[in-house]
Formats: structure tokens, C-alpha cells, sequence
């Protein structure tokens, strides 16, 4: 474990200035949700935030491509900032959210699935304010802390 804790801080230093200066093409971000043990808090920590983020700004009234806009950006994860373009556009066209999801490549299916339950009973801010603490703690619990937020 010692060994790779300083593997570890320096990928973090690099995320935290990537998060910083985000580029439009999303590709550093996307190399390190690739790497296992990282990826998958980063992925975590980004998805509690779009959640969290979606919710807010529905309750809000928010038109939904502005919604979408905004929660990817609440990421701050350039990954997940890129896809917004394909998301609206896909949306424009007819497809369901859970859909644009699944495109992105960057949602889980367990979490897809959640959302084609709350876009089939209209209780999709809902169902996503409900996962964001999940990801939370799970992103919490692969760094070896009780709690983030």
C-alpha cells in the first residue's frame, strides 16, 4: 500500500489541475477514468455531482438542455464536459435520456437502468438525487475515507 500511495497523490495532483484548466475535448479526463482504481472515484465523485446537479436545476424549472449543460459542468470533469454537444443533440432528436447516457460511455448501466425507471414514472430528478449520495459514498469508500462531502 505504501507503495503506491505516492502513485496515487501524483495522479490526483494531476486531476486537480486538469480540473482546473478542462479541455474541450474531454481527453486527459477520459484517460484517467480509464485507469481502475482512479477512474472509478473520479467516475464516482463526477457522477454524485451531475446528480446532485440535475436535481437542482429541474426543481429549479430549468429547460432540460440547460440542465444537462449546467450538471455536466458541475462535474468538472472534462469527459463528461465533452459529451454534453452529443447528449443535447441526441435529446433534439427524440432520444430519452437514459439513451444519451448509454451513448456517452460514461454512466453505468446499473445507473442507466435507474434512470429509464424514473423517465417511465416522471421521477427522474428524484431517482438521481437518491444515487448521489451512493456515488458519493462510493468514491469516498476507494479513497479510504468515512465521507467527502
Amino acid at each position: 500500500m505504501a507503495e503506491t500511495t505516492p502513485i496515487i497523490g501524483r495522479t490526483l495532483s494531476r486531476y486537480r489541475i486538469l480540473e482546473e484548466v478542462p479541455r474541450p475535448d474531454g481527453y486527459e479526463f477520459t484517460f484517467l477514468l480509464a485507469i481502475p482504481v482512479i477512474g472509478k472515484c473520479l467516475r464516482s465523485f463526477a457522477i454524485a455531482r451531475f446528480s446532485w446537479a440535475y436535481y437542482l436545476t429541474q426543481q429549479a424549472g430549468m429547460p432540460v438542455f440547460s440542465s444537462i449543460d449546467a450538471s455536466l459542468k458541475a462535474t468538472s470533469n472534462g469527459a463528461f464536459i465533452a459529451a454534453a454537444p452529443m447528449m443535447k443533440h441526441r435529446l433534439a432528436a427524440g432520444e430519452e435520456l437514459s439513451e444519451c447516457m448509454a451513448a456517452s460511455g460514461l454512466f453505468p448501466e446499473e445507473y442507466i437502468e435507474i434512470v429509464t425507471i424514473g423517465e417511465t414514472t416522471g421521477t427522474v430528478p428524484e431517482k438521481l438525487q437518491q444515487m448521489s449520495p451512493r456515488f458519493e459514498d462510493d468514491a469516498a469508500e476507494r479513497l479510504g475515507v468515512d465521507r467527502i462531502f
